[in-house]
């Protein structure tokens, strides 16, 4: 860790030691619950004050011009891998990343603290945006991503899935029609999908023969911070971060970033540097470990699964 760091230990009874996952994902949203603990650590750190809330699946709360972001123990194996990579990312990427300014451990919860970066969600701006300014933030979230892949990947098991890339992405399609009927997919996309993964699989599969490179995998709805122009002013949450194809990365980048435009992931995965390989990416959309094809549609406007590969242009 670099020195500046806080590594804090401490003890408290403000929270549940055995949470499972699901039981931590039902109680998140209640607030009232966390809120002490947060308030606890904010002020151990020198922050003084009521956190507010921010959004997302974890406790991420902010306070002072700081972000905590705090984990139960059933998650700490991924904190510590979120840690790994922000260290390893700050200052490497063209635009701001979280600073880590306290890493510590509560009662067996993991947290870090980061200093809170300056911007707007590039969701909330983007409809105000011209073609210049959509354009140039496609640009300028390839050249992000290309400077990402270009980093070397902190060591940590968790930033591999499971028995590898190749058994990670056959489970996924083992599952790939329950989970997309489950998340309401269509009868017609589903049959689609359910006769097109004896081929979409070996085309994913293919790119796991590509060098492994440091993958964000998730740069989509409120992880990229943006000024009015469109211009990228920062990057949030590592925490769904593996080390994989750079494909890999172009899924989210296309859907939410070029929000299914052609042109504009065309300019997007230029700058990136990876080349587009449209079964490929297709594959990897339906198997990805958060697929949800009914959203992605409804985000695009794009009619149907298999027209998803248009995006990919």
């Amino acid at each position: 860790m670099r020195s500046g760091h806080l590594t804090t230990f401490v003890r408290s009874t403000l929270l549940p030691s055995d949470l499972t996952a699901a039981e931590f994902d039902a109680l998140a949203p209640d607030d009232a619950r966390w809120r002490p603990a947060a308030g606890e650590l904010f002020s151990r750190h020198g922050h003084h004050g009521e956190p507010r809330r921010l959004g997302g699946t974890a406790l991420v709360y902010a306070l002072g011009g700081a972000v905590l972001k705090l984990l139960p123990p059933v998650w700490a194996a991924s904190c510590d891998a979120e840690v790994a990579v922000l260290e390893r990312v700050h200052g490497r990427l063209g635009v701001p990343s979280p600073e880590l300014l306290a890493v510590g451990s509560l009662e067996g919860w993991r947290y870090f603290l980061a200093r809170e970066l300056q911007g707007r969600a590039l969701d909330a701006v983007w409809p105000s945006f011209d073609c210049a300014a959509r354009e140039r933030a496609s640009r300028q979230a390839g050249e992000l991503l290309a400077r990402l892949h270009a980093v070397p990947p902190p060591e940590h098991p968790q930033l591999t899935p499971p028995g590898g890339w190749r058994a990670f992405l056959t489970a996924n399609a083992r599952g790939a029609v329950d989970l997309q009927r489950a998340r309401g997919l269509g009868g017609t996309d589903l049959a689609w999908l359910e006769a097109a993964l004896p081929t979409l699989l070996p085309a994913a599969l293919r790119v796991c023969d590509k060098t492994p490179a440091l993958l964000h995998t998730e740069l989509g709805p409120g992880h990229l911070l943006a000024r009015e122009d469109g211009s990228l002013c920062g990057v949030l949450d590592f925490g769904d971060a593996l080390v994989g194809p750079p494909d890999y990365d172009l899924v989210a980048a296309g859907l939410f970033v070029a929000r299914g435009d052609p042109s504009l992931f065309r300019a997007l995965a230029e700058a990136s540097g990876c080349a587009v390989d449209r079964e490929a990416l297709l594959a990897l959309t339906a198997l990805h470990r958060y697929a949800h094809l009914p959203w992605y549609l409804r985000e695009t406007g794009i009619a149907s699964v298999e027209a998803l590969a248009g995006v990919f242009m």
